[in-house]
């Protein structure tokens, strides 16, 4: 086996723990959330570490990545998750993320509640189902029975879709503040499929 079909196969592992990761970001623990940024992040430096290495010596692999290179140091998103996997490899060890969101968990549509209490029912509270991404009333209704009424939001989507980069990444540029978490990391895993799949067609056969 030749080196670059080794530091392929090693990068292909790599983003397999990238697109796993991924999936982190549906879990309602937070925790798991952090765990799957962290993943991505090293795991795209390990990546570039073992490309970078394979260039030095290798002048016509080293030819191939370096558009790829320059986009990773250019382009916004992925410079800055660039500088920012470095710290964490270098520095912290970890990303020191806000755990706190801008998005308000409850933001309903407008006119609504007053629809869904139309018939005279009573609120007894608000509740917030983030697993199943469902918000709703609790009511008594005229004839004093409790019953659940869905409150359409603003934005229907899962929470952990619209959670602003700087919710969680305190440093993150003011140009990146309109990206999401889980989007800038779909961004990203996305860069590293398409320089994976573009090195599989020119040295998966070696």
């Amino acid at each position: 086996m030749t080196d670059r079909r080794k530091a392929l196969l090693g990068a292909i592992e790599q983003l397999n723990f990238c697109r796993y990761a991924l999936t982190f970001f549906e879990k309602k623990d937070e925790s798991a959330r952090k765990f799957a940024a962290n993943i991505i992040l090293q795991s795209a430096r390990a990546i570039s570490f073992g490309f970078e290495a394979q260039g030095k010596k290798d002048p016509i692999f080293r030819t191939w990545y370096s558009p790829f290179n320059e986009l990773q140091r250019n382009d916004p998103v992925y410079s800055y998750l660039r500088t920012t996997r470095n710290i964490v490899v270098h520095e912290s060890g970890t990303i020191d993320l806000c755990h706190t969101s801008t998005i308000p968990l409850y933001d309903p549509k407008p006119g609504v509640i007053a629809e869904l209490i139309a018939d005279g029912s009573q609120i007894h509270h608000m509740s917030i189902d983030i697993v199943r991404n469902r918000r709703f009333l609790v009511v008594r209704t005229p004839e004093g029975k409790r019953a659940e009424r869905d409150v359409p939001q603003r934005v229907d989507k899962p929470w952990w879709e619209l959670v602003e980069i700087q919710s969680y990444f305190r440093d993150a540029p003011e140009e990146l503040s309109h990206i999401t978490v889980v989007e800038i990391c779909q961004r990203y895993v996305g860069f590293l499929e398409r320089m994976l799949s573009d090195a599989a067609t020119r040295f998966g056969s070696e």
